[in-house]
């Protein structure tokens, strides 16, 4: 049978590659939801929508099924799913802080995927939603998340593989790709702590700046109001010291009035006659 398109999904188990498929679906097909030790999916199933098939696949990290995952991921290739084969890369479960580093920092994002050998065209961030942790068949509600994977996976080129062209799937190097990868994991979440650290440093040094450029401020209005309350003072005092000068002045020349306007004093001495003092 022949299909408009095939969207098949791969991962790790409990990466929530079934949850992905059924909100593709937007309903329950696939089982999904908590597992132990390995995954729900242990066969490749796959689901008719229209014209097209969905396929969700075992995960390859599963320790007990990973021969047989890979046998399975072989199967589905060879579905025949007309170009050179590209793939889009989602990755889920990130939770917020982490997915807003990806988001605002493309080249945090490049870290996590450069030991890829093949780089995805697209690249797709999922955040956690708390609402499907430990639920089984819990479909995906949160439209934003709907809306950017549906836009994601049409916006994907369509690529036709023929059955010859599938190769064995190889898993004897899986682990050590793994380590790697957790490796380059490690080394990103401490630069993204050491980024918050210093956001976190950069906040408080503006804030002390803030905080002192605040108490200058307070300090020259201070001071520029302990001048101007000087100048106010002298200015008082010298309008005192002013009219008080007036005060003297006026008294001086009205004792000096009086004293010229005053008639003279006639003094008798003896008999030699008066004397007139002025």
């Amino acid at each position: 049978m022949t299909f408009g398109t095939i969207f098949s999904f791969y991962g790790n188990p409990g990466s929530g590659k079934s949850t992905l498929c059924n909100a593709k679906l937007r309903k329950t097909v696939f089982k999904s939801g908590v597992s132990v030790g390995t995954g729900l999916t242990t066969f490749s199933e796959s689901h008719q929508d229209g014209n097209n098939l969905i396929i969700d696949s075992p995960g390859l990290a599963d320790p007990i099924k990973r021969n047989e995952a890979a046998k399975q991921i072989e199967s589905s290739l060879k579905k025949s799913i007309t170009v050179e084969f590209e793939y889009g890369l989602i990755i889920n479960k990130v939770t917020k802080q982490v997915h807003q580093h990806l988001l605002s920092s493309p080249a945090n994002l490049q870290a996590c995927i450069q030991m890829v050998e093949k780089q995805p065209l697209r690249t797709l961030i999922v955040k956690h939603m708390s609402e499907l942790y430990d639920e089984d068949n819990v479909l995906v509600e949160d439209k934003e998340t709907l809306d950017s994977l549906n836009c994601f996976l049409e916006s994907l080129p369509r690529n036709f593989i023929e059955q010859k062209d599938v190769t064995t799937v190889e898993v004897k190097d899986y682990d050590k790709k793994v380590k790697e990868m957790e490796l380059l994991m490690i080394k990103l979440t401490k630069q993204i702590e050491l980024e918050k650290e210093n956001n976190k440093k950069l906040g408080e040094k503006t804030l002390k700046l803030e905080a002192d450029l605040t108490q200058q401020r307070l300090e020259s209005k201070e001071s520029t109001a302990r001048m101007m309350n000087q100048i106010l003072d002298m200015n008082q005092k010298q309008m005192e010291q002013t009219a008080e000068f007036q005060r003297n002045m006026q008294e001086q020349m009205r004792l000096t009035t009086e004293a010229l306007n005053k008639p003279p004093v006639i003094i008798e001495k003896g008999g030699s006659g008066p004397c007139s003092i002025m």
